[in-house]
């Protein structure tokens, strides 16, 4: 097992190699050590059972890999460990459908937009239908980001967020840098208006959300 805490602070307690499959040479065991460290870092935002149990499993197939990558006699330890790790890959390359899988069910349950933030970001490379599915729903929560901006810049340049009306008839809603011209037709109705929009779209998306990972499952 990882002779290692899986949280906070790695260093002073990693495995000192031996009969168990892990490298004896220093600098052979410290690539490894830092392997694992790395992976129980990426995966630190899942619980600390199932994280354990994932370095747990990352460090058999490491080892399993380094005994592959040469015989037990073999003398370069450093380039059968860079082999090992060669052929698993980078922990966060591996571990990111687990993490957006767990955030995204974390954030849609508890509408948490840091932790729905993070998933889709994660989710995004999960291949093609997760990656457009995450940047629709993005797009979405930058909308979001939008109205919650206006309600809070109105306050400081009124003249700028609203719903503008040109004297040639084009109307536009938003924040502008230039709205010579135009006339401002809601006043500070723009505030709770689009308070209650950043609302109403937040629960609408994140429900969304929610239900497009049930109908996945």
């Amino acid at each position: 097992m990882i002779h290692r805490p899986l949280t906070g602070s790695t260093e002073g307690n990693v495995d000192q190699g031996g009969p168990s499959g892990v490298p004896r040479d220093a600098d052979a065991l410290r690539l490894w050590n830092d392997y694992l460290d790395n992976a129980s870092r990426v995966a630190r935002r899942l619980p600390e059972t199932e994280r354990r149990e994932l370095v747990l499993e990352l460090r058999s197939h490491l080892a399993e890999s380094f005994a592959a990558a040469g015989d037990q006699d073999d003398a370069d330890e450093l380039a059968r460990v860079k082999a090992a790790i060669a052929r698993l890959g980078r922990p966060r390359d591996f571990l990111r459908p687990i993490l957006a899988d767990h955030l995204l069910e974390q954030g849609a349950s508890t509408f948490h937009p840091r932790l729905l933030a993070e998933g889709l970001y994660h989710n995004v490379f999960g291949g093609l239908k997760a990656g457009i599915v995450s940047v629709a729903f993005a797009v979405g929560y930058v909308l979001i980001i939008v109205f919650a901006a206006m309600a809070l810049m109105k306050a400081f340049v009124p003249s700028h967020v609203g719903y503008f009306v040109y004297p040639n008839g084009t109307r536009t809603f938003g924040i502008l840098a230039d709205t010579t011209g135009a006339r401002e037709a809601l006043g500070f109705w723009v505030v709770p208006l689009a308070l209650a929009a950043t609302t109403v779209l937040y629960v609408l998306l994140t429900l969304g959300l929610r239900a497009a990972r049930r109908f996945r499952g």
